[in-house]
């Protein structure tokens, strides 16, 4: 009978503790959700070159979670997620490789960027990778955020990189809306009217003057060079890459997204997302 009653009074200590740590997470979860401005965390890319495409779904999971688009039947999005492979490489987020070699695959993953970090809907890159002998600042050198925060009385997101190299000499820079497609905001503008030093899109037809259709997903592709492909973000497009003026400055682009196709592009955004680029003056030094 003693240990009958023994296994009882542990059986109700272990429900009172799960009681206390559910009561805890319920009035943290309820402070989040009154509060008007979140500060979201940003997470540092992880390497993924060789891991499964289960990993790669439940370390997803697991920041989604703690995103504000976190819901109970959230579910990875075929279109976007599906095609990963198990045991690929990933391409590294050190874009920098020596001439005629392959891409490098070891330590961080580009994509993680966005799989570690769900709460920044529209995130910004290089399209290209680099040649050791061109660019070698820009080697350890990746675009990452260096601060973010959600407005809930503006619906706003607000993204903000600081310290960007900038230089005509590399061309491109890409817009990339993994996070916005895998949530169901797959269309995007870009409002002249709330942003600011306005960046040249390069090509005519684009995201300042339409509503663009966001196709970002990842795949097995032969960009790495790497035998049987890596798993890496596509494709390119066109409508989303711009040419970053070779000036110091602040640059403020502000997005709209829908999760249908508006009539117009005047009509309430479903989220809005401000991203705010700060330009290094070590532009000047690059050829």
């Amino acid at each position: 009978m003693k240990k009958l009653v023994d296994i009882l009074l542990f059986l109700t200590c272990i429900l009172l503790i799960a009681a206390v740590i559910y009561k805890q997470n319920e009035v943290r979860h309820q402070k989040y959700n009154n509060a008007d401005v979140i500060n979201i965390k940003i997470n540092q890319p992880l390497p993924l070159s060789g891991k499964t495409k289960k990993y790669v779904y439940n370390l997803r999971k697991k920041y989604v979670k703690k995103s504000i688009f976190y819901k109970n039947d959230y579910k990875l999005s075929d279109e976007v997620f599906g095609q990963i492979e198990d045991n690929k490489p990933w391409i590294s987020i050190n874009r920098c490789h020596k001439k005629n070699y392959p891409l490098r695959v070891d330590g961080p993953s580009e994509e993680t960027r966005d799989i570690l970090n769900p709460s920044i809907l529209i995130s910004l890159d290089y399209p290209a990778s680099f040649e050791l002998e061109g660019y070698p600042i820009f080697c350890n050198e990746p675009i990452l955020p260096h601060k973010a925060k959600y407005v809930k009385s503006k619906n706003e997101i607000t993204v903000v990189y600081q310290d960007i190299i900038t230089t005509s000499g590399i061309g491109k820079y890409q817009l990339k809306g993994i996070n916005a497609r895998d949530f169901g905001y797959p269309y995007v503008y870009l409002d002249l009217k709330k942003s600011k030093n306005v960046v040249e899109f390069t090509n005519p037809e684009n995201v300042t003057n339409k509503i663009s259709e966001i196709q970002d997903f990842i795949h097995v592709g032969g960009s790495c060079k790497v035998e049987g492909g890596c798993n890496n973000g596509s494709p390119l497009q066109e409508e989303l890459q711009f040419v970053y003026p070779n000036r110091d400055g602040v640059v403020v682009l502000y997005f709209k997204l829908w999760r249908n196709m508006p009539s117009s592009p005047e009509n309430a955004a479903d989220i809005n997302e401000k991203i705010i680029i700060k330009t290094s003056s070590r532009a000047k030094k690059l050829p």
